[in-house]
């Protein structure tokens, strides 16, 4: 014992021995272990995870990938045509959900639930009556917002473009309250996804003009 002792005096300071050199790396291969038969774990918190990680690195992948080249095809008066109909898509379908979509998990009644539901579209649907009448009066909005006019009869569309993306918001968040985490991020990427390739796909066909 006390040879042993004198002999870890001996030993220069920070010395590991063979088992402490490889002590660390066997802990970090064991918990990469671990990780990995969490998230093959059918219905996992670490699967889960996983999954929705996955989906929105899919979708920045897209974005950092395919909008500049979008905004290159169209040029800058084009893309900020389109910037401007994706606002305010955007901003009416947001006005429809008022963060009610969030509380969807929250409900342990499903009857409450699809009240919130219900709520939400009917709100959906009175933006998007709103956004057809500014359509059908686009000439008097233009005159008070000529800022928008470049926008065109292209603005009728406005209430189709609201409908979609506010029930696929709410849609992916009804699923997100039955734990379907695959479907939900499988249709949130592929819409999301889609919808650049498709504009993408229309630019290259019109060379960047979205009339004549």
């Amino acid at each position: 014992m006390a040879a042993n002792m004198h002999q870890s005096c001996l030993r220069p300071t920070g010395y590991l021995g063979r088992e402490d050199r490889y002590a660390l790396p066997k802990r970090i291969i064991e918990q990469l272990r671990n990780d990995l038969q969490r998230i093959r774990t059918k219905d996992s918190f670490a699967r889960n995870a996983f999954t929705i990680f996955g989906g929105n690195t899919a979708v920045l992948l897209s974005q950092l990938i395919l909008t500049p080249t979008i905004a290159r095809i169209y040029g800058p008066e084009m893309y900020g045509i389109y910037g401007l109909f994706a606002a305010l898509m955007v901003n009416l379908a947001s006005i429809a959900d008022l963060g009610y979509s969030t509380a969807y998990v929250l409900p342990k009644d499903d009857r409450e639930n699809q009240n919130l539901f219900r709520v939400n579209v009917l709100l959906l649907g009175t933006m998007a009556f709103i956004a057809l009448l500014g359509g059908l009066m686009r000439e008097h909005l233009y005159e008070l917002l000529p800022d928008w006019r470049p926008l065109g009869d292209y603005i009728l569309l406005l209430p189709l473009g609201v409908i979609g993306f506010g029930l696929i918001n709410f849609i992916t968040s009804s699923l997100t309250r039955h734990k379907a985490f695959r479907t939900s991020v499988i249709i949130g990427t592929t819409t999301t996804t889609s919808t650049r390739v498709v504009n993408l796909l229309f630019g290259l066909a019109t060379k960047g003009r979205i009339w004549a």
